[in-house]
């Protein structure tokens, strides 16, 4: 029984890492086209045609929110998958797999926040307003909160 958490921790891991790049690429798409002045007509990756800029930011920031939530779950399955195999020696050999939330605490607090900081950042240059920002980094960064948290949690079960 423990091959099948054991499995299923490592895709869990490699999901919420893959989660995590695709939150950070959203944030930062989202900064470098706030940067912008304008913007006029957006190329979506994997899509053939253009939109407008407004259907284009909202894209990314659904995508933005998602991720966040698919981090979330993800993460929360890695944890009780680890917390379901009894051996210690067995969830101490998983939490050495090349995951970026199988790294030491301090690089899997960082890379969960750094999404949330990106995202701040591009709210702060859309509206230049720091309480309207920050504002809306707490209300849409929830469930990066709360993947921070089960992430760091990981570390109490090795």
């Amino acid at each position: 029984m423990s091959d099948i958490h054991s499995n299923n921790f490592k895709v869990a891991a490699e999901n919420s890492q893959r989660y995590l790049v695709i939150s950070c690429s959203a944030s930062l798409t989202l900064y470098l086209l706030a940067t912008l002045d304008k913007i006029e007509k957006l190329k979506l990756p994997f899509v053939t045609f253009e939109v407008d800029g407004f259907t284009g930011l909202l894209a990314f920031f659904l995508l933005y929110i998602f991720s966040g939530i698919m981090l979330w779950h993800q993460a929360s399955m890695a944890r009780e998958n680890l917390k379901a195999i009894p051996e210690l020696s067995t969830r101490k050999a998983l939490m050495l797999n090349p995951s970026v939330i199988c790294g030491h605490k301090y690089i899997r607090f960082l890379a969960s926040i750094v999404p949330v900081a990106l995202f701040g950042m591009a709210m702060e240059r859309a509206y230049h307003n720091f309480p309207a920002a920050l504002l809306m980094v707490s209300f849409f960064s929830i469930p990066y909160y709360f993947s921070t948290q089960t992430i760091y949690e990981l570390n109490k079960l090795n």
